[in-house]
């Protein structure tokens, strides 16, 4: 059976694994979203149910957000998702406009 991660580009495995350490992406909600999304449909669950469970992780994340900056108990790396690089400058993640949130028309798009 073939490793349903082996992907070759360039003469190298890149994996969603290895996608999210050349990005740089360290927050487990995000991790488990791109995972979802980069294998959707690839697996035993259909694509719609890869994509909705992508979906909810991010409603959750945006969730987790609010409670922390409400709570202002995270550093700004944390908040963003990332991990400051050594030497590295970073790129500040701007929030949505005021007054539009992520989930605002999630029950349109995702099956309980």
């Amino acid at each position: 059976m073939k490793d349903p991660y082996d992907i070759q580009f360039a003469g190298r495995r890149v994996d969603p694994y290895r996608i999210l350490r050349l990005y740089n992406i360290v927050d487990p909600c995000l991790q488990h979203a791109i995972k979802k999304l980069l294998r959707a449909g690839r697996g035993t669950k259909p694509i719609d149910e890869d994509v909705g469970e992508a979906i909810n992780t991010l409603l959750r994340w945006s969730e987790l957000r609010e409670e922390d900056r409400a709570e202002e108990r995270v550093s700004p790396e944390v908040l963003n998702g990332i991990e400051p690089h050594r030497g590295s400058a970073q790129k500040e993640q701007e929030d949505p406009p005021e007054g539009i949130r992520i989930g605002k028309y999630s029950e349109h798009f995702i099956k309980p």
